[in-house]
């Protein structure tokens, strides 16, 4: 057992019960609207801090933007904490009017039947401004992501040093998002921590704290 092994065990014991609650509380049935604002927070993720992100989405339904500003008013909102602010906005709002306008309701269709991949694919091709990555992460804040790799660039540097990647990628495609997931899962399993949790772990062992 190598080093960076002993090291996850050893953090995931200390805060396992810790991830375990969180996992339940992401776990909890919610509504469409509950849906619809991890999935804006997922909008607004990517290059961009997630504590920020969670702050500037607070602020949009604090101020009733969430679900009934432009792209405008949002954009404005979240200036400042999430970069590429008017694209995002843009992206929130069409991804709002896809989503109250039967996407949900195909979403839901998806997911009962329990195939969480097709749930990724069909996001990933129907939500503009989520890849992989943000679906990975939308699934998993909605009780759905056991089985699936978020990867961040911090996952990614934790590859590397795990000797799981050899390189970081400069861009990653769908084939290479799946190959990648394929040697993370494949490392999960070996040290016998499910990949949503080593998710939570490697977080915490970069920020002390269990988030989203």
């Amino acid at each position: 057992m190598n080093e960076i092994t002993v090291e996850l065990l050893s953090l995931y014991e200390s805060i396992r019960a810790d991830i375990v609650r969180r996992v339940d509380e992401l776990s909890r049935p919610r509504n469409d609207a509950g849906m619809f604002e991890e999935l804006a927070f997922c909008l607004c993720t990517p290059q961009s801090s997630a504590r920020r992100c969670f702050d500037a989405v607070e602020r949009l339904k604090r101020e009733g933007l969430l679900n009934g500003g432009s792209a405008g008013e949002i954009a404005e909102c979240i200036r400042g904490d999430v970069r590429f602010h008017h694209t995002k906005g843009k992206r929130i709002v069409a991804a709002r009017g896809f989503f109250f306008t039967g996407g949900a309701d195909r979403l839901r269709a998806i997911l009962a039947g329990g195939d969480i991949l097709a749930a990724r694919e069909w996001l990933a091709g129907n939500i503009k401004g989520l890849g992989f990555k943000e679906t990975s992460h939308f699934l998993r804040n909605n009780g759905y992501g056991d089985r699936l790799a978020i990867l961040d660039r911090h996952v990614q540097r934790f590859l590397m040093e795990a000797g799981i990647l050899e390189r970081m990628p400069s861009s990653i495609d769908r084939k290479l998002y799946l190959s990648i997931e394929e040697k993370m899962t494949k490392f999960a399993d070996s040290i016998r921590i499910s990949l949503g949790h080593l998710d939570f772990v490697l977080w915490y062992r970069l920020k002390s704290e269990i988030f989203k």
